[in-house]
């Protein structure tokens, strides 16, 4: 004896539409949108130290980095740490006959810091943990300060949240944040995405007329002060922010139907 089954339409379309008004909600809205960026950047930062068992040196069992490149900027890391924060005036370990210096790249003196404050928590922590994670670490940040970027730029936080997942899993920019890749790629991001934010709030506050010229000079100078630390965290990616910042002037110059920024 087979038993009919029912299905009240009216009732599962009701069920559905009440489920969405409720993630309607501005406030439901923000947490599922701050959930789904946190597991975003938690499985970000998971991906990218997968590899960290295999960066182990079985003759030092100490961590060792992933390319060429980043062993140099871990050798200025270790020359800071052994001469308490300061470089000789020459690289003696590359050809003497032209007195070389050193990189001026900051990348080497971040490891430090974090190997400093990593050192707080765990004594036992090592210079070279510290090194392999710094790419990781400043994906984080970066990732966070990309989000809120595209969010002010686009003005559609899930638009933000999509853009960020999209730059967290492609291919290029994944492994040059792996653990181990402690090159000067994630940190200079770090600062241009950090100078793209500070110059795009202050742009967008001056075309809404929401603040004076000295605000918008407070603006422009903070993310002056970004720009310098994108060039000296990696030069050649900071030359990208002298080409769009510029332009982003004259588009809107091009573009404005009412008001120039001047007129403001």
């Amino acid at each position: 004896m087979t038993k009919e089954i029912t299905i009240n339409t009216r009732k599962i379309k009701k069920n559905i539409s009440n489920g969405i008004d409720f993630l309607k909600q501005k406030k439901i809205a923000n947490i599922l949108l701050i959930i789904l960026f946190l597991i975003t950047l938690f499985v970000g930062v998971q991906i990218r130290v997968q590899n960290l068992p295999n960066l182990i040196d079985v003759t030092t069992e100490d961590y060792v980095p992933l390319a060429l490149d980043p062993y140099y900027f871990l050798r200025i890391s270790e020359t800071l740490v052994q001469n308490n924060g300061i470089l000789p005036e020459i690289d003696s370990m590359r050809y003497l006959v032209l007195s070389p210096g050193w990189s001026p790249e900051i990348l080497p003196q971040t490891t430090v810091m974090i190997y400093r404050t990593m050192q707080i928590f765990n004594s036992s922590t090592t210079l070279s943990y510290a090194n392999v994670l710094n790419p990781v670490i400043f994906f984080a940040l970066g990732l966070i300060l990309f989000f809120f970027l595209c969010w002010k730029l686009s003005k559609n936080k899930w638009i933000a949240l999509i853009a960020s997942f999209i730059l967290t899993v492609i291919p290029p920019y994944l492994y040059r944040t792996l653990a181990g890749f402690s090159d000067h790629e994630s940190i200079g991001m770090f600062a241009f995405f950090l100078a793209l934010l500070l110059f795009s709030l202050g742009l967008l506050y001056l075309e809404k007329g929401k603040t004076t010229y000295w605000k918008s000079s407070v603006f422009g100078f903070i993310s002056g002060i970004a720009a310098m630390i994108a060039i000296a965290s990696w030069g050649g990616g900071a030359r990208f922010l002298f080409m769009i910042l510029p332009l982003s002037f004259l588009i809107i110059w091009f573009t404005k139907k009412e008001k120039s920024l001047l007129d403001y």
